[in-house]
C-alpha cells in the first residue's frame, strides 16, 4: 500500500469465502493506490455483498486505495496452465520503497 503495508494474499481469499454468491474472483493491483476486484457470481451478487466486500478490502488495506469492483460474466485463464491467479499485483517496488 501507499503506507507500505504488504497483505497475504490469504487475506483475500478469507474474505472472498465470507462473501456470498461469489462464483470466482480476481484481485489486481495495478499502482500502489488502486486495485480492481472482479467477480463472477453465483447467485443475486447484490449491494449488500458489494458493500460486504468493500468494508473488507478497507479493514485490510486502508482508506488511500481506491477500490474498483466489477462484476464479469467469466474471469480469463492461463493458456498455458488452464489456472486463474486469483490475487496479483504488477506494481514493481524500486529498493528506496522497500528500505
Amino acid at each position: 500500500t501507499p503506507e507500505r503495508r504488504f497483505i497475504p494474499a490469504v487475506n483475500f481469499y478469507t474474505l472472498m469465502y465470507n462473501v456470498e454468491n461469489v462464483r470466482m474472483f480476481k484481485i489486481t493491483q495495478d499502482s500502489l493506490d488502486r486495485i480492481v476486484v472482479e467477480i463472477v457470481p453465483s447467485g443475486n451478487f447484490d449491494a449488500g455483498q458489494t458493500a460486504l466486500l468493500e468494508k473488507g478490502l478497507r479493514d485490510r488495506l486502508g482508506e488511500s486505495v481506491r477500490i474498483e469492483i466489477k462484476v464479469v460474466p467469466e474471469i480469463k485463464r492461463n493458456l498455458e496452465t488452464g489456472k486463474i491467479r486469483c490475487v496479483e499485483s504488477h506494481v514493481k517496488l524500486n529498493q528506496e520503497y522497500l528500505s
